[in-house]
């Protein structure tokens, strides 16, 4: 009797090892999956500041006019968008209420860059941002949270105390590094700088799709010299900016989550090995 709960606790032991790494690296692949469709060839700028000088008070921050700089002096450009994230709010219709995990500020490229349409409505249009126009595209989520229709364009939704027209309906996606996209808002990039305002610089990227993959080392380091000159960076001074392609950031993430699949692992292991 004792040898058959011994060896049943071994079967229960593996399989449990087996479905903690099986969980892992599927997450993995897809979080890969979602790097690969902004593609090898895209950069994303954002502010930086060391964790112990960012908890004193510390903070970085990019403007818009870094964002205009870019786009006239750097070579080998495809497509350069600005973007804010705001994280977290509620919006509310018709007496419906739906927590979204952040809403978001940018321009009309931003779907093709990040190969993420509507799927109905309308994306966002550069007239949108020119006259700061109070309109959003839900993530898919938000839409049958707060029950609107299948087709919500032209609907009026409340957040932060103001009135937005909902002009589409974004395609559901997977969750991406712990963040729901389809529990998000997309509003103009110049609206939401009016909404956070001074707040908005510090909440600002720079997302870059590079002409040619081999330029990429290239326009970073214009890029770098161009914003290290706008910020009055001295010679010995760290950037207080970061610079990361989709691949290093697809990279960063993979070594983490190895780690954590190990030490997750070696954790049910030894656990069942105590237990038993």
């Amino acid at each position: 009797m004792q040898s058959i709960l011994t060896t049943l606790g071994i079967i229960v032991g593996v399989a449990s090892v087996i479905t903690v790494v099986s969980v892992m690296q599927g997450f993995s692949s897809s979080i890969t999956g979602q790097f690969e469709n902004m593609g090898s060839n895209t950069l994303v700028v954002e502010p930086h500041v060391p964790f112990r000088e960012r908890i004193s008070g510390v903070r970085a921050k990019l403007t818009y006019e870094d964002f205009e700089a870019i786009s006239r002096t750097v070579d080998d450009i495809e497509i350069i968008v600005p973007v804010i994230y705001q994280m977290p709010g509620t919006l509310k219709y018709r007496g419906e209420q739906a927590s979204l995990q952040f809403f978001m500020g940018t321009v009309s490229a931003y779907a093709e860059l990040n190969n993420h349409f509507p799927e109905n409505g309308r994306f966002l249009i550069p007239s949108d941002d020119t006259y700061r126009r109070k309109v959003i595209v839900l993530g898919s989520d938000i839409r049958k949270d707060l029950n609107l229709p299948a087709e919500p364009a032209g609907e009026y939704v409340e957040l932060n105390s103001q009135w937005y027209k909902v002009v589409g309906e974004m395609e559901a996606q997977d969750s991406f590094l712990g963040f729901s996209r389809n529990k998000m808002v997309i509003m103009p990039f110049q609206t939401a700088v009016g909404l956070l305002r001074e707040k908005a610089s510090e909440k600002m990227q720079f997302m870059i799709r590079v002409h040619n993959i081999d330029n990429q080392d290239r326009v970073k380091e214009q890029i770098k010299r161009l914003l290290r000159k706008r910020h009055n960076i001295g010679p010995n001074e760290r950037d207080d900016f970061k610079i990361n392609s989709s691949d290093q950031m697809r990279e960063q993430f993979e070594t983490v989550l190895d780690g954590v699949t190990f030490v997750v692992a070696a954790i049910v292991g030894v656990s069942l090995l105590v237990g038993g």
